[in-house]
């Protein structure tokens, strides 16, 4: 398996935690409390757990070969700042999750759905970015060898965002 194959596993196992916490917290079903009490809220913040699990494993697995390697092979300033860009974008997910997790009654449950469509959003921009432009470019800076031995690495170090979310 090579450190795209890898990575693309990781996606699948963040773009799964995300919609099993949308699935946790539901569709409106009125409003206020009626709402408020369909809310599974231990079963929302267990998502929310299994997310964040995923989203750390996915960004260590990044921050150890994604950035590193990038570093290396590309010296000019475009490649930091775009792992810098992404660095933030992961963290401000981080931060979403956090906030996802104090629901309290009906009128916050309208903010808090808000707020999981735009961690959504966010987590599909981070990876629509990786697969279709980092990727690809990568691809024609580093040989299959070197994109292999970096897989297997991955791979032993205990892969990513795939392995949080099935140890959750």
């Amino acid at each position: 398996m090579d450190l795209f194959e890898c990575l693309l596993e990781d996606h699948r196992a963040l773009r799964g935690a995300y919609q099993e916490v949308e699935r946790r917290l539901g569709a409106p079903a009125g409003v206020g409390w009626s709402d408020q009490r369909r809310l599974d809220k231990p079963a929302l913040d267990e998502a929310l757990r299994a997310f964040r699990a995923a989203l750390h494993a996915h960004a260590e697995v990044e921050r150890v070969y994604l950035e590193r390697t990038l570093r290396q092979v590309r010296q000019e300033t475009r490649t930091a700042e775009v792992i810098d860009e992404a660095c933030r974008l992961v963290e401000s997910m981080l931060e979403l999750c956090c906030s996802v997790s104090s629901a309290s009654d009906g009128q916050h449950l309208h903010a808090l759905r808000a707020t999981v469509r735009r961690l959504g959003a966010n987590l599909e921009l981070h990876l629509g970015y990786e697969e279709k432009e980092l990727f690809p470019r990568m691809a024609k800076e580093l040989s299959p060898e070197v994109l292999a031995e970096l897989g297997r690495r991955a791979t032993l170090r205990g892969g990513g965002a795939a392995r949080a979310a099935t140890s959750s």
